[in-house]
């Protein structure tokens, strides 16, 4: 760590919810809080068994930094709700989803707005609507992208990453993508599983604060990302809340 990074002040993110559900059972938390029940039970070391009792003690993944430090960074959002998808066999179209709380939403966006790429023929795309907002005073971004390592089989569902910036905007939606197959598949995101891992852009420490608060309070955050434009909405709100050096017009709950 930078050595003056010591005396930056740490980085506040502020997660609002207006589900008493959401909040109770599934928060958002740093990512340290979701480290894969597997990883823990691996022991520390291991013996190559064509050298019996007389090898050395070999370093497992325990001692995988790459994993380690990863864990150490950012917070991770679970799964709200479990989600249940059909997806329909390759050529077609077709999908279905169900959330088990009733009223969690999800979208497909067409196949223009992405050209060539991922072609619904072969692939569904669905955006998970998360029922958390968020908003930070400080001008950071996010990086977000799949933990891939707590899923049981990471080639049945694709988290396409991205970055964020929770100055100017507050909604954290998870796009993607489902392989399609020959005849139709279906797919259980589960409740309590990590769907994103967020990783801030800096050195300085992240602090997380959730609240349970009002419908009208969640709408007011929310209303940063309205649609005031056609076309170009993020940079045309960002430009707006950046001359106005106030982007949600009232104070963050402590």
């Amino acid at each position: 760590m930078n050595f003056f990074n010591l005396f930056k002040k740490d980085v506040v993110l502020h997660c609002y919810t207006d589900k008493p559900d959401v909040y109770n059972f599934s928060s958002v938390k740093e990512a340290k809080n979701f480290i894969p029940e597997w990883w823990k039970r691996i022991p520390k070391h291991y013996r190559l068994p064509t050298m019996g009792l007389a090898g050395p003690d070999l370093n497992t993944m325990k001692s995988c930094s790459g994993f380690t430090d990863l864990y150490r960074q950012g917070f991770m959002l679970p799964m709200w709700s479990d989600c249940e998808v059909v997806v329909g066999e390759t050529g077609s179209d077709a999908f279905r989803y169900e959330y088990s709380n009733g009223y969690s939403i999800a979208q497909s966006h067409p196949e223009t707005q992405r050209g060539t790429q991922y072609p619904t023929r072969d692939y569904l795309h669905l955006k998970f609507e998360s029922e958390w907002r968020l908003m930070c005073e400080e001008d950071v971004d996010f990086l977000l992208t799949a933990p891939v390592w707590n899923y049981d089989a990471p080639e049945s569902l694709i988290v396409l990453p991205g970055v964020l910036n929770f100055k100017y905007q507050s909604s954290l939606n998870i796009n993607v993508l489902f392989k399609r197959k020959a005849t139709a598949e279906k797919y259980l995101v589960p409740f309590g599983m990590p769907i994103a891992h967020l990783v801030p852009l800096t050195e300085r420490k992240l602090v997380i604060k959730t609240h349970l608060v009002s419908s009208e309070t969640l709408k007011r955050i929310n209303s940063i990302t309205t649609y005031t434009t056609f076309a170009g909405k993020h940079s045309n709100n960002k430009r707006i809340l950046k001359a106005s050096g106030c982007p949600f017009h009232f104070k963050a709950e402590k």
